[in-house]
């Protein structure tokens, strides 16, 4: 499994590593809910901080050729794609 995965699905509660193993704690059904919501939302949340990690924005849009535009159009398009498939108002 992914690193980045594992941390965030430890972080969200759902699971505990244990001996590299990712384990739950639960001995009888629990509602997973807000969990799995918290462990979706993490993930969604590290794509956008990729995205705008990996996207530079233009400082000066009067001297930008029409590709420079279109590239930086992309990167704040697609975090605003992202956020409005999955919900997320941050």
């Amino acid at each position: 499994m992914n690193e980045q995965i594992k941390k965030l699905a430890v972080a969200s509660q759902l699971v505990h590593e244990d001996q590299g193993r990712l384990l739950t704690g639960w001995l009888e059904h629990v509602d997973l809910t807000e969990y799995l919501a918290a462990f979706a939302e993490s993930i969604v949340q590290e794509c956008i901080e990729q995205i705008q990690a990996q996207h530079i924005p233009l400082t000066h849009q009067s001297n930008a050729e029409e590709w420079d535009v279109g590239y930086n159009s992309s990167g704040v398009d697609s975090v605003r794609a992202i956020k409005t498939h999955f919900g997320v108002d941050q």
